[in-house]
């Protein structure tokens, strides 16, 4: 006798359908990382021109393409983990920039 828990995922991957649907959330996941990207590398140059750190046009960048303005960049579990990533990156190069001086 045929099972149809069995024949039922192979007739949708045979449909291209869930091709389709892993396309969709790598091409939304590769948007999304396109522009933040980009958005970051612009807002850092433009604030750097202006004599104000880069990590404060990266950080206005995010909030502008972010779900907060723009909404341009979805977030998703993966780019919550790669801004996670950026944070303590961002505070490792913060840290070794740090000189402490010791007024003995």
């Amino acid at each position: 006798m045929l099972n149809v828990t069995r024949v039922v995922p192979l007739l949708a991957l045979a449909s291209g359908s869930a091709l389709a649907a892993s396309s969709s959330g790598t091409a939304n996941l590769l948007f999304s990382l396109f522009w933040v990207v980009l958005a970051a590398s612009v807002f850092g140059m433009v604030a750097s021109k202006l004599g104000v750190p880069a990590v404060v046009g990266q950080v206005l960048a995010g909030i502008l393409i972010g779900p907060s303005l723009l909404n341009l960049a979805r977030p998703d579990e993966f780019l919550l983990s790669l801004a996670e990533l950026g944070a303590v990156f961002l505070l490792f190069m913060v840290g070794l920039e740090t000189r402490f001086h010791l007024g003995c």
